[in-house]
């Protein structure tokens, strides 16, 4: 019988939960844990955007995560580890902005010159790295249906730095990539306007872009992201925003 045990019960930040990361970082053979939490204030109908956003480095000694920094940043909502080059960065989603961060071998420091979105038409909703044939590419969602700058990001390598690749309006905080083969990725794309329907993005890399394939309807307004997972033999399967179950090849085009 395999089973989780408890092992820290984070109990300091005081506030729902927003966004979870984790990731190992060699140089100090050490995991590290980012997230963003989200607090009420006692006014109703008022919320605090004065949010404790911790980075937690695993201590081997003590058995625990302790916290080595924290981000103050106005109205943080996502964040997302990712390693380019042997580097470790930490991207911060907030309002109307995206920061990126890069691991100095003790803390999290701010790129300089700075490889985020300084300036964005909306809140980060969503954060996803992922790579396609080696190249790294970084999923910005934001909340809103007019967006400009939302969308695909890939990285220049030349200036270290995010560069706008492909603008999606609509798709907001449920998206997400997976690629099941080399040089294959799809995008789950929740919520897309005007109608709010899921949409199924397949990458073509000839043109470096997204195509929509396919639309699920919805019955919820809600942007929760898509899980998908890999059968023992070797099938693909997702789940959906609203909870139905698909197959890639039979369900999915």
């Amino acid at each position: 019988t395999h089973t989780l045990t408890l092992v820290q019960n984070i109990t300091a930040y005081n506030g729902e939960l927003r966004s979870l990361d984790a990731t190992y970082i060699p140089e100090n053979g050490a995991y590290v844990v980012a997230g963003a939490f989200y607090r009420y204030t006692s006014v109703p109908g008022q919320t605090s955007y004065s949010l404790q956003s911790p980075v937690l480095l695993w201590n081997p000694v003590a058995g625990m995560f302790e916290e080595i920094q924290q981000f103050v940043e106005y109205g943080i909502h996502n964040v997302r580890f990712f390693t380019i080059t042997g580097r470790t960065y930490l991207a911060v989603g907030r309002v109307s902005a995206l920061d990126v961060y890069f691991w100095n071998g003790t803390l999290f420091v701010p790129t300089s010159p700075p490889a985020g979105v300084p300036a964005l038409s909306s809140t980060v909703r969503r954060l996803e790295h992922f790579l396609i044939d080696g190249v790294d590419y970084l999923f910005v969602g934001v909340s809103s249906y007019t967006c400009t700058d939302c969308g695909v990001y890939v990285w220049d390598y030349a200036r270290s730095a995010l560069r706008l690749l492909q603008v999606m309006p609509g798709s907001t905080s449920g998206s997400s990539v997976f690629a099941p083969a080399p040089g294959v990725a799809f995008l789950f794309a929740t919520c897309l306007a005007p109608t709010c329907v899921d949409g199924l993005h397949l990458w073509d890399a000839g043109a470096s872009r997204f195509n929509l394939i396919q639309t699920f309807a919805r019955s919820s307004w809600l942007s929760l992201p898509w899980i998908t997972f890999a059968a023992p033999d070797g099938t693909w399967y997702a789940v959906s925003s609203v909870g139905l179950g698909y197959r890639l090849g039979a369900d999915l085009a």
